[in-house]
Parts: C-alpha cells; sequence; structure tokens
C-alpha cells in the first residue's frame, strides 16, 4: 500500500517540483525502510501534500524545507509555511517500534 504513495514521496515531489530523478526513488527506499523500523507506521501521514510537508517539518525542520523550495524556486503557501515547525522537534528514534 505505501508504493506510489503520498506517504513515500520525497519533499521536491511534494512541492510538485518535476525533474528529482533517482533522488525521489532513494528517498522512498529510505521511507520504507523507516516504516519497518517504526512498526508500520510513518512519521508523517498527512491527509494531503501540504498536511504531509507540515509533519515532516516536525523532524526536518520547517526552515530547511523552505529553503529547499526557495532552491528549487517553489512557492509555499503561507497557510502551510506558517504551520512548520521552524525547527524539527522530534528524532526519528522518537517513532521507533519497540518491536
Amino acid at each position: 500500500p505505501l508504493s506510489g504513495s503520498r506517504m513515500i514521496r520525497s519533499p521536491e515531489m511534494l512541492l510538485g517540483y518535476k525533474n528529482f530523478g533517482v533522488k525521489g526513488d532513494l528517498w522512498a527506499v529510505g521511507c520504507l525502510i523507516l516504516f519497518f523500523l517504526c512498526g508500520g507506521n510513518l512519521p508523517w501521514n498527512g491527509s494531503n501534500t501540504w498536511n504531509q510537508l507540515i509533519g515532516m517539518s516536525k523532524i526536518f525542520g520547517g526552515d530547511n524545507i523552505k529553503d529547499y523550495a526557495n532552491k528549487l524556486n517553489i512557492k509555499i503557501p503561507e497557510n502551510v509555511e506558517s504551520k512548520f515547525e521552524k525547527e524539527g522537534t522530534s528524532s526519528f528514534e522518537t517513532f521507533f517500534s519497540n518491536d
């Protein structure tokens, strides 16, 4: 159910960038590994693209996502950007399954 889903799309894919290449595939592989480490749940699972990025900001930091979007010349809507965590507030390890 994960393959091709929004949950494993890279930030640049979620931002609408079209020239992501192999990097997007590598991100997806990393997400699948993280999915198993987290007991079948990814730390982000937004109901839409923007909520997905908001969830990612809790780990990667919203400033990093905004900087990346700027590098790609993509504008993030202000109502989305205002919900970003400025800096990451969680680490991957906090989501790992005890199993």
